[in-house]
């Protein structure tokens, strides 16, 4: 009952939280190739703990330009959602708990993709009818074209929701949770098999040390 009802706020409140084949695949540490080992703090306030996630420079946001399209993703570990449900910068230690525990036995990614203009569900469309088939695999197809691997595990995406922008926009963000594998911490790999816009098999790669370095959440 915990798990079901950390997932239905987990909807709820991560729907406020929107920063968020062919081609060749480049990473923003390929990019950028300014990837460097920060001193890691013990506890960060609230505001500062969801930047410290957010800074691409500490492995906890992975992107990849195939082509004309950004797709990236981003790892939100527990005291990272609640973070974002709770919008404030002080938080209390009992509530921390409380949703801890409830949150903890999945795992918690957005995946977002972008493209140079206009409207991500009418990209690249020549057909009207072509658009609803659009909406409808993002919103219930494209579930099945997710995995993460984890110590030789294929895990399902067992929670997913496509937080639609009515308003034009290029980019579309698809919030995901998949079960505890048998390490958690270890090493991961999200898989997305585009289907929609064929650009082949996108992987994602986390690294365990990356994991098990991040800060703890200050609370009060």
């Amino acid at each position: 009952m915990k798990m079901i009802c950390g997932l239905i706020v987990y909807i709820l409140f991560a729907g406020a939280c929107t920063r968020c084949g062919g081609g060749t695949a480049m990473t923003s540490e390929e990019g950028t190739g300014t990837r460097r080992d920060n001193v890691v703090p013990d506890k960060l306030a609230p505001s500062q703990y969801v930047s410290w996630i957010e800074d691409k420079n500490n492995g906890m946001e992975k992107e990849k330009k195939i082509d004309d399209i950004v797709f990236s993703v981003q790892y939100r570990p527990v005291p990272y959602v609640i973070c974002e449900e709770e919008k404030k910068n002080e938080i209390s230690d009992s509530l921390a708990k409380r949703r801890s525990a409830e949150l903890s036995g999945m795992q918690y990614m957005n995946l977002k993709i972008e493209v140079p203009q206009g409207e991500l569900l009418k990209y690249g469309l020549t057909k009207n009818a072509q658009y609803e088939d659009r909406v409808n695999y993002f919103s219930f197809g494209m579930q099945k074209d997710i995995q993460l691997v984890e110590a030789g595990d294929t895990l399902p995406c067992l929670l997913f929701h496509y937080e639609r922008v009515y308003d034009i926009a290029p980019y579309g963000v698809f919030l995901l949770a998949f079960p505890k594998g048998k390490d958690a911490e270890g090493d991961k790999t999200l898989i997305f098999s585009d289907n929609e816009f064929n650009k082949g098999i996108i992987k994602f790669h986390f690294e365990g040390k990356d994991i098990k370095k991040l800060p703890q959440l200050e609370t009060i």
